[in-house]
């Protein structure tokens, strides 16, 4: 590990931990920055990000935080603090360089997901030196007690037969931008929202024995895209168990649901609670939850405790490692069913 990094967390035990923001995008300034604001472990001490548009966007929505460094380079903000911790929102094909280099500095970094762009890329990035040690994959789901209780209260169901996953949304001009091309991003929606479901799906059953995907970019008919806008996957578990993900950043509303149902009774849930009910209908467990950032909170503090322990990430580090190879189950099984199409206006006859 890179020297004085132990020492460095170990001092800071009973004080803040001085903490950096890396990418500067919506993901940052709409959920990372304010719930390190709010925490009581951490001191926000520098930022950067390689647009000084974006630079000058956080000066004007977080003016309580104008005296710190704001750089464009990573480098330059290393140079002028010596942060215990950083958060990473970055372009997919930017994370290398960037938490290769917070690895050499001894930095532990919480990165957004997903692990890598593809199953090569996530192979290429564990044999970083301490990656595993240092660095964890943002997966907030797994950290809301919402879902932990789901999860706890499944043995209600009896036997699990059926679990469809829903995650849909409308984002204007997916179509362009690094997000818009597979080189850059990977994928679409399935690697960027459907990694979510993913997650969950293994974390709670572990890996399907049959995976299909079918993969669509038809929504933005006038333009050119190579990643998927709409992506079903059906699977299928030896136990019997199957469903379906249902995902869309192209369908108009925003919806986030899960239904698993067993011999027993139902489950159907959501960022905001879950019911179950029996075979007739009748509620045995209903859990509502009303503050909306528990689960970001929860992340943190998961992170923190893992950064003052010394513990490392290697046992999470093993989730996304298998939902990076559930998502290359996907991509290859809709690859062969991939087709060019002409994309003309549609006109009503």
């Amino acid at each position: 590990m890179a020297k004085h990094s132990t020492q460095r967390v170990l001092s800071e035990v009973t004080q803040k931990l001085a903490t950096i923001v890396v990418g500067l995008g919506r993901q940052s300034l709409s959920d990372h920055l304010p719930t390190l604001l709010r925490s009581q472990d951490v001191t926000i001490v520098g930022v950067c990000d390689i647009s000084p548009a974006a630079c000058a966007v956080f000066r004007q929505k977080f003016p309580e935080l104008r005296d710190i460094p704001i750089e464009t380079s990573l480098d330059k903000l290393l140079d002028k603090t010596e942060p215990a911790v950083a958060i990473v929102a970055v372009p997919h094909d930017s994370y290398l360089p960037i938490v290769t280099r917070l690895c050499e500095h001894g930095v532990y970094f919480l990165k957004e997901k997903p692990l890598a762009r593809n199953l090569t890329e996530t192979m290429a990035v564990l044999t970083i030196p301490h990656f595993s040690h240092y660095g964890l994959i943002a997966a907030q789901r797994c950290y809301s007690t919402v879902y932990q209780q789901a999860k706890e209260s499944m043995a209600l169901l009896g036997t699990p037969y059926l679990f469809h996953g829903v995650y849909t949304l409308q984002v204007d001009m997916s179509d362009i931008g690094w997000r818009g091309s597979k080189a850059r991003a990977g994928g679409g929606c399935l690697i960027d929202m459907g990694y979510h479901l993913a997650n969950q799906l293994v974390w709670w059953f572990g890996m399907p024995q049959d995976v299909h995907a079918h993969l669509s970019n038809l929504a933005v008919p006038h333009n050119q895209y190579d990643v998927e806008d709409s992506a079903t996957v059906l699977f299928r578990y030896a136990s019997g168990l199957h469903g379906t993900l249902l995902v869309s950043r192209a369908a108009g509303e925003k919806r986030e649901q899960y239904e698993l149902y067993g011999s027993e009774g139902s489950l159907i849930g959501d960022k905001a609670g879950f019911v179950i009910r029996d075979r007739d209908g009748t509620v045995l467990k209903r859990v509502v939850q009303r503050d909306t950032a528990e689960m970001l909170d929860g992340q943190l503090s998961f992170f923190i405790s893992r950064v003052r322990s010394g513990q490392g990430f290697t046992d999470v580090q093993q989730r996304h490692i298998a939902t990076m190879k559930f998502m290359d189950r996907c991509y290859t099984a809709a690859a062969p069913a991939k087709v060019s199409v002409k994309r003309t206006p549609y006109v009503s006859v």
